[in-house]
């Protein structure tokens, strides 16, 4: 991951080791240098619902560069899958079987890595305080569920 020395405005430099720290490849050139071969930005969501998961797989699958790492339909899959995928970004309902959607929102919180968490659910439109307590717990912002009976009209929005 290239880095920028702002003191005296000197080109770029390569780290390698945050490189790899965040999830890149690092190669070696037959020349010395090396180079960082992106990786997918990988998303793990959680959701209780399959057709929800299905759905939010969808939208994320007409980004370009995004790869779904996983789903997961409860907070025990959501921690487990988030330690071994290390994903960019959880998309998290908060209601989901045990854990809640905060209980693992606020131990992902903890590790060192903090993975984007951004919150998906119905709740969040009627619940303002649940939504208020998840920005606090450190959630990158939320979104609320669409509804309705049609799950392309969904999509949509």
């Amino acid at each position: 991951v290239p880095s920028r020395n702002w003191r005296n405005n000197s080109e770029p430099r390569f780290n390698a080791s945050k490189a790899r720290e965040r999830g890149h490849a690092v190669r070696r050139l037959p020349a010395g240098d090396s180079i960082v071969e992106l990786n997918p930005f990988r998303v793990l969501i959680v959701d209780d619902s399959a057709l929800f998961r299905r759905l939010v797989e969808k939208a994320f699958g007409r980004i370009g560069g995004v790869e779904i790492a996983g789903t997961a339909a409860d907070g025990k899959q959501a921690l487990a899958l988030a330690q071994r995928l290390r994903p960019h970004l959880i998309t998290l309902d908060m209601e989901i079987p045990p854990p809640s959607g905060i209980e693992v929102l606020r131990e992902l919180r903890t590790w060192p890595d903090k993975t984007a968490v951004l919150v998906l659910s119905a709740m969040t439109r009627q619940g303002g305080k649940l939504t208020m307590e998840a920005l606090e717990a450190g959630a990158l912002s939320f979104i609320t569920k669409p509804e309705g009976p049609d799950p392309e009209e969904n999509l949509q929005r």
